[in-house]
């Protein structure tokens, strides 16, 4: 047979990608007397083409078109296949409460006269207050802008997978299906999907529910203040603040706290470490609490308690700071205020030439002292108490018929009641002899001065009060001897520290060598337990 009555040499086979739409071309010079239903089949069928899947009412129509139009060519969809169903997209939804605190945080946020950072006049807090209106009222400072969540909340469902349908090309293969998989804006490091399609918290954090991705930040970052904006702040971990912390707002983490810029009379506590890039102006109502150490460039009116150290850049302003560390400020000043710290203090400069009044206690943990102080008042009460008992029991007996049952019975009760007097006393020295045992090995005193200390300074340290009324130039480090004496350490020259000050003596720290049954020498630390405490 010749080229142009070899049928197949006219015909083509034509499918997509997917090989799920097969297209029949049909040449110009194909025979029209050839071109019948059974040959276009054969043609399809030995290329491999599913009979069933075969569009015969196709092949018909396309044998009449190149019928009626010889020496034209002519093409059809003469098959086609069933593209596979894909799994449809799983959905998130949040638990109710979850979804009307986010309707909440934007309702807030979409409303021009709801507070802002900057209480100026005309702000409504600030017209409130005017107003004689307490905050009360409306609680702005309460409000918050974030939706923390703890490790294991439930925070809602997502939609079972689909695993969707197979489909079938036009040569019969299977086109695979593909399961619906988890959303991609879906953190799985920080959020869980369980077995029966809950979504949990993997760990504690803010949940982030806008935005490309949906997870649990393990850090709080705030790109500005901590004010009416973000309401007060309580985080399960680290807090970074990248501007600053405005009046009467409260920052409290289970982590490190950073403050970028100026902190003014707020309240921050956390876990860990405090660290105040800027400084803060606390105007006596700013409070600092770290379980670790609290670093700032400057303090001013402020109340700053750490488990650490408190270091401190340039100054250091009418401050009340404890530390059961140290205190340091090198190449600053502490003016005024109190400052206390278990082990050293070192400053560049103590006092003013004002004269501002400033006490410096080191060596003591008021967290010790205070109940030890406690005790020691305590058992001063017992002592007198079995004191006066037993002279009762000496008078009574000069006068008591001993042959008397009654006589008998009462002397019995102010035995027994000398028997717990005493038993009492042992208990609180017990406790006494403890804490200050703690207190002794928890406290290294001494005060060491870069350039001067000026007059109206006081120094604590156990036992001694030193007041310095002149100016004392530096470098040296006052501190106590083996015998006990404050003496002032200069390079090269240790002289005794009444030279530089009047030094009287102190009771207001337990001098902690005192022998445990002198009636006044009982003191005790509340914060060691067991005992102690009880016998408090």
């Amino acid at each position: 047979m010749s080229a142009e009555h070899d049928l197949d040499a006219h015909l083509q086979l034509r499918t997509d990608d997917a090989s799920l739409v097969g297209t029949l071309l049909v040449g110009p010079k194909a025979p029209a007397s050839e071109l019948t239903p059974h040959v276009l089949m054969v043609f399809l069928e030995a290329r491999g083409v599913v009979d069933r899947l075969i569009d015969q009412d196709a092949i018909q129509t396309l044998i009449e078109e190149a019928s009626a139009k010889p020496g034209a060519e002519h093409a059809a969809v003469v098959a086609k296949g069933r593209p596979p169903r894909h799994g449809t997209p799983r959905v998130l939804a949040w638990k109710p409460s979850i979804v009307e605190r986010i309707a909440e945080i934007e309702a807030r946020t979409a409303d021009p006269d709801a507070p802002g950072n900057d209480d100026k006049p005309g702000s409504p807090s600030r017209d409130a207050q005017d107003a004689g209106e307490s905050d009360e009222a409306v609680d702005h400072y309460g409000h918050s802008a974030f939706i923390i969540v703890k490790q294991s909340d439930a925070l809602g469902t997502i939609t079972p997978p689909d695993a969707g349908e197979d489909g079938e090309d036009i040569f019969g293969e299977v086109i695979a299906a593909k399961q619906s998989p988890t959303p991609s804006y879906i953190d799985a490091e920080t959020l869980e999907l369980t077995e029966d399609h809950r979504v949990l918290a993997r760990n504690c954090g803010r949940l982030i529910y806008d935005g490309s991705r949906r997870s649990i930040e393990r850090t709080l970052e705030i790109k500005g203040d901590v004010g009416f904006a973000t309401g007060h702040i309580d985080f399960p971990g680290p807090v970074i603040v990248q501007g600053g912390v405005k009046d009467r707002f409260r920052i409290e983490s289970m982590s490190d706290t950073t403050v970028r810029k100026l902190v003014e009379a707020a309240h921050i506590r956390s876990a860990r470490d405090i660290l105040i890039e800027r400084g803060v102006a606390g105007r006596d109502a700013a409070l600092l609490e770290a379980r670790r150490n609290v670093t700032a460039n400057y303090f001013e009116a402020t109340t700053v308690v750490a488990e650490g150290d408190c270091i401190v850049q340039k100054e250091i302003t009418n401050c009340d700071i404890t530390a059961r560390g140290s205190v340091v400020i090198e190449n600053g000043a502490i003016r005024g205020g109190c400052i206390t710290a278990a082990h050293a203090i070192r400053a560049g400069v103590v006092g003013s030439v004002q004269e501002v009044p400033t006490e410096i206690t080191v060596g003591s943990i008021p967290s010790l002292d205070a109940p030890l102080a406690e005790i020691r008042v305590l058992r001063a009460k017992a002592q007198s108490e079995l004191n006066e008992t037993k002279e009762e029991l000496e008078t009574y007996r000069e006068v008591m018929d001993t042959k008397n049952p009654d006589a008998i019975e009462k002397t019995m009760g102010f035995e027994f009641q000398i028997s717990e007097l005493q038993d009492r006393i042992g208990k609180l020295d017990s406790a006494a002899a403890r804490l200050r045992n703690n207190l002794a090995k928890n406290t290294t005193p001494s005060l060491t001065v870069e350039k001067r200390i000026h007059g109206g300074v006081i120094v604590r340290m156990r036992g001694h009060l030193l007041r310095f009324k002149d100016e004392v130039n530096g470098p040296f480090t006052i501190r106590v001897n083996r015998s006990g004496e404050p003496i002032i350490d200069a390079p090269g020259n240790e002289r005794p520290a009444s030279e530089v000050a009047s030094i009287e003596p102190d009771d207001s720290l337990d001098p902690l060598a005192m022998n445990p049954g002198d009636p006044d020498g009982a003191v005790g630390d509340g914060a060691i337990s067991d005992q102690g405490q009880q016998a408090a």
